[in-house]
């Protein structure tokens, strides 16, 4: 968030930041000596007279306020992302009692570099201070930040979890970039059906989807059934996971355990052999089984699919609404297409 101000005072514009003073006072002096260095005057928000921020401006110099979008019960409601969220009113205050330009300033990481894209928010004169325009100004402000990592809300994306949203953000970003139409960029977003073997809808049987995903390592297997728990907070989920190389399940083995307590209901297949030696072959589902299992914990109750026949037993846990998710990196989706088309 510094690297702004940064940049900007390195540019030769002298700035005044508004800081809120940390609990830690090492934490404290290490931000107080960062400003220093970077030549720019700083004021602590509790401590922070009006009149300090007047002068300021009328010394030539910029007032840089960093904040969160969401500022709780002491925020503006306007619309962020086609949600209302609270916004710190902070910049609206300086604009329509002072009188001053606002300018949103956004620091924008690009491999081993950052790049500032700074707008002017244009604020009609006639404009006084009131609550009304402070949520204009906030609206306004608001819309300038999203302008260019412009999320599209994830109800209008087929494809679902946070993961998917970051990849719609920098996709949109990089059309920015190129000077492309966004609205017909956005539009092919929304119609974008996802890759094959991820998140892959294969039909329903009973009320209950199925779907068909390639993840197998810890970090996609968490990222995908915490998509799955956002998009369907109501549904009991049932992962079918055939474990990719004895090899990679025995040195990931704990980190696999972690992930299998975000399902409800967990069924394993043998492990899929790839490029493992007849040493790393003796490691086994069976591990999985010996493993602690909490009564009380969601997933980790594990059991063995080995049949079609295993898979109709293991819905019979789920009912209309639910999910099963088939995953793994081997053999499960051609297994799963079977099972749905039998």
């Amino acid at each position: 968030w510094e690297v702004g101000s940064f940049l900007l005072s390195k540019l030769g514009y002298p700035l005044t930041a508004i800081l809120k003073k940390q609990k830690n006072p090492l934490v404290n002096k290490y931000i107080e000596d960062a400003f220093i260095k970077m030549g720019i005057t700083h004021v602590y928000a509790k401590k922070a007279d009006p009149r300090k921020f007047v002068n300021a401006v009328k010394n030539k110099k910029m007032i840089s306020i960093v904040s969160d979008q969401d500022a709780g019960d002491k925020g503006v409601f306007v619309d962020f992302f086609g949600r209302p969220s609270s916004t710190p009113p902070g910049a609206a205050f300086f604009v329509l009692k002072y009188k001053i330009p606002l300018i949103v300033t956004m620091a924008i990481r690009e491999k081993n570099r950052i790049r500032l894209k700074s707008e002017k928010i244009e604020i009609p004169e006639d404009w006084e201070f009131s609550d009304e325009n402070v949520k204009k100004v906030l609206q306004n402000f608001s819309g300038e930040r999203i302008g260019v990592l412009s999320l599209i809300p994830e109800s209008n994306l087929a494809v679902f979890g946070k993961f998917n949203q970051e990849n719609a953000a920098l996709a949109l970003a990089l059309t920015d970039h190129l000077k492309l139409d966004p609205e017909k960029c956005k539009t092919g977003l929304m119609k974008y059906q996802g890759a094959g073997r991820r998140q892959e809808f294969l039909g329903e049987r009973g009320g209950i989807k199925m779907y068909d995903d390639y993840s197998h390592h810890p970090t996609e297997i968490r990222a995908t059934l915490e998509a799955f728990r956002e998009k369907f907070p109501h549904s009991k989920i049932g992962l079918i996971y055939e474990p990719h190389q004895h090899a990679r399940t025995k040195q990931f083995f704990n980190e696999f355990l972690d992930c299998f307590e975000l399902p409800d209901f967990v069924g394993l297949m043998p492990i899929y052999a790839a490029r493992d030696t007849e040493e790393d072959k003796k490691f086994t589902i069976d591990e999985f089984f010996k493993s602690p299992q909490p009564p009380l914990s969601r997933g980790r109750s594990f059991e063995k699919i080995e049949t079609q026949d295993d898979v109709g037993e293991f819905m019979k846990k789920l009912h209309p609404g639910d999910v099963l998710l088939f995953m793994g990196a081997g053999d499960v989706s051609i297994f799963a297409q079977k099972f749905v088309k039998n």
